[in-house]
This record gives C-alpha cells, sequence and structure tokens, in this order.
C-alpha cells in the first residue's frame, strides 16, 4: 500500500512537472487564462465532470487549462498547482476541492487569490472565504434527506432498523452534508445509525465493510457518501453468501452502480446532474469574467435513482 503511494506520488511529480512546463508554454495564447483544476482523474465522477466542463466551455467560447490531477491528488499538489495559477495570473479559477481535505493550507493560498484579486469559483463544493466569488454544486442536504427517506421506507416493518453510513473525508464539506442530512431523517425514524468514514477511498470503503458487515450482523442497510464505496461495500458483502437482505444506497449516479441497480444489487442512487454542473460553470465564469450580474449560490437538485425509475425510463423509449 505504502509502496503503491509513493510510486504514484513519484509518477504524479512527473506528470505535474511535464504539464507545468506544457501549460506554461500555451497559457499566453489563452484569452482569458482560465484554469481548471478538478478532484482527480481516478474519480469515474470527476473524469466524466471534466469531459463535460470541456464541451461547455469550448460551447461558450472560453478557453480552458485543465490542470486536474491523475492520481488521488494529496492536498499539498492540489496546492501546488494552484500556486501555477497564481503565477501564471489567470482571470478565474474553477476549483473542485480535493482530499485530504486541509483547511488551514486551502485559507492560506484562498488568501493569496483574495490578495491577488482573481476570482475562485468552486464546483461540486463550497468553501466559505472571500475569494470564493461562487459555487455550483448538487444540493447535498437536499439529497441525503432524500436518501434517507427511501431507506427508512425500505426498513419501516424492520424491528430496531440500523444503518451503516460510509462518509467520505470527516473534514470534507460534501461528506459533512450528506451524513447530516442522511441522519436527520434517521433520527426522525428512530433509526440507528453507526457512522465510519473512507475518506473517499474505495479500499478503505472494502476494509470497513469487512469489519462491520458480518453474516451475523445486526445493519439492514448501508449508505454510502459516494458511489465506489457502494460498489465495492455491496461486493464484499455478497461475498458473504448472507441469508439477510441489506438495503444498499449511494451517492453519485454513476453509470456502473445504474448498472448494478438494474440488476437489482444494489437499491438506488442519489444522481447528482454532472451536465447541469458544468454548464452552469461554464456560465457562470464567463459571467464573472466579463462583469456581468451573476448567482453565487447555485444548488443543483439530484433525483433519487431505483429500478422503478430505471424501468420507466426504459417504458418511455
Amino acid at each position: 500500500m505504502i509502496y503503491n503511494i509513493m510510486v504514484k506520488k513519484i509518477i504524479f511529480s512527473f506528470i505535474l512537472a511535464i504539464s507545468v512546463i506544457t501549460y506554461a508554454a500555451c497559457i499566453e495564447n489563452i484569452p482569458h487564462k482560465v484554469i481548471y483544476i478538478g478532484y482527480s482523474l481516478e474519480k469515474p465522477f470527476w473524469e466524466e465532470l471534466g469531459e463535460k466542463i470541456q464541451n461547455y466551455s469550448q460551447l461558450h467560447g472560453i478557453d480552458i487549462v485543465d490542470l486536474t490531477p491523475p492520481f488521488l491528488p494529496f492536498d499539498q499538489e492540489q496546492t501546488q498547482l494552484m500556486e501555477f495559477a497564481l503565477e501564471n495570473k489567470v482571470c478565474a479559477l474553477i476549483l473542485g476541492l480535493g482530499s485530504p481535505f486541509n483547511q488551514k493550507k486551502l485559507v492560506a493560498i484562498l488568501d493569496k487569490f483574495k490578495t491577488a484579486k482573481i476570482p475562485v469559483v468552486l464546483i461540486d463544493s463550497n468553501f466559505n472565504h472571500p475569494a470564493v466569488a461562487a459555487f455550483i454544486t448538487s444540493d447535498n442536504l437536499f439529497g441525503a434527506r432524500m436518501a434517507g427517506k427511501f431507506i427508512a421506507e425500505k426498513l419501516k416493518n424492520t424491528t430496531n432498523p440500523k444503518v451503516l453510513i460510509l462518509g467520505g473525508e470527516k473534514q470534507h464539506p460534501n461528506s459533512q452534508l450528506r451524513i447530516q442530512g442522511f441522519t436527520e431523517i434517521c433520527e426522525q425514524e428512530n433509526i440507528k445509525y453507526q457512522v465510519v468514514y473512507a475518506d473517499w477511498l474505495t479500499e478503505k470503503a472494502y476494509n470497513l465493510s469487512k469489519q462491520f458487515l458480518t453474516v451475523d450482523s445486526n445493519f439492514n442497510a448501508v449508505f454510502s457518501c459516494w458511489d465506489p464505496g457502494i460498489i465495492v461495500s455491496e461486493a464484499f458483502y455478497r461475498t458473504l453468501k448472507s441469508s439477510n437482505h441489506l438495503f444498499f444506497l449511494g451517492f453519485d449516479g454513476l453509470p456502473q452502480t445504474l448498472s448494478l441497480i438494474k440488476t437489482g444489487r444494489i437499491e438506488g442512487t442519489i444522481a447528482q446532474d454532472s451536465n447541469q454542473m458544468a454548464e452552469k460553470t461554464i456560465l457562470i465564469t464567463k459571467q464573472i469574467l466579463s462583469q456581468a450580474s451573476y448567482q453565487k449560490e447555485t444548488l443543483i437538485k439530484p433525483i433519487l435513482i431505483n429500478k422503478q425509475y430505471l424501468d420507466s425510463l426504459k417504458a418511455r423509449k
């Protein structure tokens, strides 16, 4: 594990060095010098979101340099990319917060953006800082409450129901909101729950599932704050061949999860609208650059996708 992390860090440092040289050479020709730094291309949601960001930037006439790390970023490396944006005097930065979430480092670098009067547009999450001109994200609280109600309905005839919650990173705003909304409903419905933090890492989610989900487990359902976590959790539980049925619910709406919903292995997912998120981000960035009025806070309501929803889509075709 430690060896793999070291190899990734070395490879990432090499790619980062090459990328900075390449982008430094071409950034002079960019009219607005906008840099986009997503979380990581290892995350399916961010890979998809990055493609849509590029598509809408071309459609709306904004040239964007994508500096999204190819591997799971360490916070100092995302900060390094932000420093590069500062040094090249970009007109705006579009940022998806990475993990681990280091609040002290983030505040320090955002202070520099504030001093340089460079607006920062946050996508997929929010962080309260004067440099943040706008943020566009899913309504995580709404989506998590929807997830809680869905699970509560599934467990309404269960005696002493209990849910295992696989959180992301403890300090990450999205993880906090998704846990908050879900546990609010659990408390209203007298459902016991246990929160464990997987830090957005599938390997950790798998190991936590292995630790807490046993053949005679007293859990009745699992809610994961991101889809890859629920995918590996269900995969582990299936290896136990337990006669007890658990309900599995994720958050993202990834294609892999939809496939598992179709086969009945996962009950559902709270789907984020990455298409609308990408378009809103580009439009608002364009408004900021042209000094037009714009909406600082954009919350995009996610939807619940289950087998019934997918069947209804199929019936319409």
